[in-house]
């Protein structure tokens, strides 16, 4: 943290530039107005909502049958797919199974380019400079 401080400090004086943290005008120009705004995270039902829970109950009671999402036929040329749930698991469409399909695995490099080029680097570097670089010194 004491580098950093002092990295800042130079870097400022360089580029000719402070920052202006916890002023009363960065905390105008940064405010989240969002945070402003009262949310009602529990708002009361409607009237429709409240008379078709109503009516749903009605309706399973006198029928004896609960009415379960499952129940639903799923159509097989969505686009989209219907969240995933415990009752019906993870649905997909034709679509989906399609679109999947085209997907190519490519096989994964185990060392990846950058890192060979790195290691390149680092071993022409050495040579060049007549060092022996040592990541545990």
């Amino acid at each position: 943290m004491v580098a950093t401080l002092e990295h800042e400090k130079l870097a400022s004086i360089m580029v000719n530039h402070n920052w202006d943290f916890g002023t009363e005008e960065s905390k105008a120009k940064w405010h989240n107005k969002a945070k402003d705004t009262d949310y009602n995270f529990a708002p009361a039902l409607d009237g429709d909502m409240i008379s078709t829970a109503k009516h749903l109950t009605n309706a399973e009671a006198s029928l004896k049958h609960k009415w379960v999402i499952a129940d639903v036929q799923l159509n097989e040329e969505n686009m989209s797919d219907p969240i995933c749930g415990s009752g019906i698991g993870c649905y997909k469409s034709k679509w989906t199974k399609d679109e999947e399909a085209k997907i190519v695995q490519y096989p994964h490099d185990p060392i990846e380019n950058n890192i060979k080029i790195t290691l390149a680097n680092e071993k022409s570097a050495s040579q060049r400079l007549q060092h022996v670089w040592n990541p545990d010194v």
